[in-house]
């Protein structure tokens, strides 16, 4: 028969390993996660890459990159540089598309189209280095 001290030692021994299998089983379900978020991710970035060697139309592009990135529940705003380097025209937003409706009645003009002089850019400057811009919520 065990003694008090021994049964501590076997029962805390006993508790360690229970907690190293839950976190085992933990890291797993979370390793699995992040293994079918890249799955997504992969099949996403396939499409768009298709989509780049079948279309010439930058807005066809756009459309599916939107998409493609409201799938993996990310939402985008892109506007391209103009010609004249002063400003940038909004040519995808990924909102639902009665929320953007309601929006252009709401303000009466379209914001796909939209033309934002430089000088109205409030987050950053993405004119004067050209650069991709990513801003988080």
């Amino acid at each position: 028969m065990l003694d008090h001290d021994e049964l501590v030692d076997v029962l805390a021994a006993n508790t360690g390993t229970g907690h190293t299998l839950a976190n085992s089983v933990e890291f797993e379900h979370q390793q699995a996660e992040l293994l079918a978020r890249l799955n997504t991710l992969i099949e996403s970035l396939g499409r768009v890459d298709t989509c780049l060697g079948t279309t010439p139309y930058p807005d066809e592009i756009m459309q599916t990159l939107g998409k493609e990135l409201k799938r993996l529940s990310l939402d985008s705003f892109i506007a391209l540089l103009e010609p004249d380097a002063q400003s940038l025209t909004v040519r995808h937003l990924s909102i639902e598309a009665r929320a953007l409706t309601l929006i252009q009645e709401m303000v009466g003009i379209d914001v796909l189209g939209l033309r934002i002089p430089r000088e109205r850019l409030i987050v950053c400057d993405p004119l004067a280095t050209q650069q991709s811009v990513f801003v988080t919520n």
